[in-house]
């Protein structure tokens, strides 16, 4: 998520792509895979076929048939890394002068966007020369009765990559919709989510751009955390084969409708008894990556709401996590909550109280939770393990903190901001002991749709780094929302990722 306001666009310059990340560092310890190797002829049995024939036939046809479908996903997100190395050295004998685009719509929870990426070559790399981003509120999801209005708040983002990707080059310019957590839990459910998708990919086929049936789809939060992970690392200049697991960092979004923690394992041991599906071989590190549906800062409201209330005014209940003066519910159709769940709740005579409102929170994420089958778990029933790299937070872990005014913020919008659980606390102990009607007077800079839940969420947010993910009160956690890279701010998003991937998928065509 950016903080980036809606409507306005940001451009950024040169920033050279080329991870040196090769698809020798993706391995498959399973017996299963091991069977590929007594195979006669793996990539297809037509002896004239050529080599980007081959590997489709492989990729499609007899990957599919050797491994477990877990198997086959975390293939498909080796490959796509693996394409990203292949950035610096596959084009050398292209033209230098040559110029590509990449439009990524980023269908989010709370809104949509729009990334335009250029590319150019230089001295046999590829060079992302410009980023155009553009925002709008609210998202899809807002429109779940409605798919052609919801298909039609997208013209504003095409208009942008319209502006931005000259004419004769728009039918070869890929253009991708992925939409998040927003449509994997949309009330109304899987079908409104698919009608919602296919009226999107209408409007946006409109335009004259490359836009192929697998260009829409909803995003597995796998593979969203995958290429987070990869874009903060690679931004920090991370990923290297001379870089120990030991030095990379881990990386905690926290989006509208999920969360996602991803981080590198240095311990062989530890990823030999992970259970399947949580262990990611990239770029020659193990990276525990997980993703919690339905545990983002909005959809957890939601949850936590629902939790610890007392009697309050005839059908409605006062509750912990109300500044004084709220007075808010949901009755149907609720983002987060099962069909027919629902809640009403008013702010007490006394105010809000932060650490009623983290039991709260600590309810919630434990509310029909998972059995814990391989123990250590963190919540939700997830294994995890040990954590030995620091933590940089980004999306509405950035956010809330610079609303809240929880640590002094920097002037510079690439600086990482560090922050500890105890500063949200302290933040979240203000803020819930503010009148409703004071908080904007008080933190202009939260959002206006969500301001009277701030003291919700900074409460969360620390239910979440502390029991969640396991950081201490005192233990540094890095914000970040740009990186500075080669003199350039460049978004920490996973939009970036998908854009190379798919660009790079036309290697094989």
């Amino acid at each position: 998520m950016s903080t980036t306001n809606e409507g306005e666009e940001n451009r950024h310059n040169a920033i050279e792509l080329g991870v040196p990340i090769s698809s020798s560092s993706f391995t498959s310890s399973s017996s299963d895979a091991m069977k590929m190797k007594n195979k006669k002829n793996p990539f297809g049995e037509e002896k004239n076929q050529s080599f980007p024939e081959m590997l489709m036939h492989f990729l499609t046809k007899t990957i599919p048939s050797l491994m477990s479908p877990f198997q086959v996903k975390l293939l498909s997100v080796a490959i796509l890394v693996a394409f990203f190395g292949l950035f610096s050295f596959v084009m050398e004998s292209a033209n230098s002068n040559a110029q590509t685009y990449a439009v990524i719509i980023d269908a989010g929870s709370t809104g949509s966007r729009v990334h335009v990426f250029r590319f150019k070559r230089a001295s046999g790399a590829r060079v992302l020369k410009d980023e155009i981003f553009h925002a709008i509120k609210p998202g899809l999801k807002a429109y779940a009765s409605d798919p052609l209005e919801a298909a039609n708040t997208l013209e504003p983002l095409m208009e942008t990559a319209m502006k931005h990707v000259p004419e004769k080059l728009r039918s070869s310019t890929p253009l991708t919709l992925r939409a998040t957590a927003g449509l994997r839990l949309l009330p109304e459910g899987p079908e409104a989510a698919s009608a919602l998708l296919e009226a999107s990919k209408v409007k946006v086929g409109e335009y004259g751009f490359r836009l192929d049936d697998e260009y829409v789809s909803i995003l597995d939060g796998m593979y969203e955390g995958a290429y987070g992970w990869i874009a903060v690392n690679y931004l920090l200049r991370k990923l290297s084969g001379s870089v120990k697991a030991t030095k990379t960092v881990a990386v905690a979004d926290l989006g509208g409708g999920s969360t996602q923690i991803m981080y590198a394992i240095g311990n062989r041991d530890e990823v030999n008894r992970a259970p399947e599906g949580y262990v990611l071989p990239l770029e020659g590190y193990d990276v525990y990556t997980k993703s919690f549906k339905g545990f983002g800062i909005m959809a957890a409201r939601a949850k936590i709401l629902t939790q610890n209330l007392d009697a309050g005014e005839e059908g409605w209940q006062s509750h912990p996590c109300a500044a004084k003066g709220f007075r808010g519910g949901c009755t149907e159709k609720c983002y987060g909550l099962e069909p027919g769940e629902g809640y009403s709740a008013i702010g007490r005579d006394n105010g809000g109280d932060f650490e009623q409102c983290v039991d709260a929170a600590l309810m919630a994420m434990e509310k029909d939770s998972m059995e814990c089958e391989v123990e250590p778990c963190s919540f939700a029933g997830a294994w995890t393990t040990k954590r030995t790299t620091p933590l940089y937070g980004m999306s509405y872990f950035y956010e809330r903190a610079q609303a809240a005014k929880a640590v002094h913020w920097p002037n510079s919008e690439t600086k990482a901001v560090k922050i500890t659980p105890s500063d949200y606390k302290n933040a979240g102990k203000r803020v819930c002991q503010t009148h409703v009607d004071s908080i904007l007077k008080e933190y202009p800079d939260a959002e206006e749709d969500h301001f009277e839940y701030l003291c919700l969420d900074l409460a969360y947010i620390y239910a979440l780094l502390t029991k969640g993910y396991g950081l201490k009160d005192k233990e540094p956690l890095y914000l970040v929302d740009k990186i500075d890279y080669k003199g350039q701010p460049v978004e920490a998003a996973w939009a970036l990722g998908d854009a190379i991937a798919v660009m790079n998928a036309f290697l094989v065509e």
